[in-house]
């Protein structure tokens, strides 16, 4: 199809189940790159310190904390963490300050091979 190549992306986002004290995962995928997120809905952030946590893997990294607070840039090196421990089936529990989040890998599973 024409012009399709200029306009391929996907978005995916883990939904919390807690408003509160739960956090996003959200990851980009675009044509040549991928972006990724971490939301936090309730408090701002401090700091962008971040725990990864996924089979036998175990995980700490800073991503950068964006303008109001509550949204995290993850490096590439934080996102390949995540993105490899849930493509191995592998859930992933992430930490940010008080804010923790399981992502369930067969949940990514199923958008990711949609791609």
């Amino acid at each position: 199809m024409p012009g399709e190549k200029n306009f391929r992306s996907v978005r995916i986002q883990s939904l919390t189940q807690d408003r509160i004290g739960g956090l996003s995962f959200e990851l980009l995928l675009l044509q040549d790159k991928k972006i990724a997120y971490i939301h936090i809905f309730s408090q701002k952030l401090e700091s962008g310190h971040i725990k990864i946590r996924g089979g036998n893997m175990e995980y700490e990294g800073e991503a950068k904390l964006l303008e109001g607070g509550q949204r995290l840039l993850l490096s590439e090196e934080l996102q390949n963490t995540i993105v490899s421990s849930l493509l191995k089936g592998e859930d992933v529990t992430l930490t940010v300050g008080p804010y923790q989040e399981k992502i369930a890998a067969a949940g990514f599973l199923q958008y990711i091979q949609k791609r």
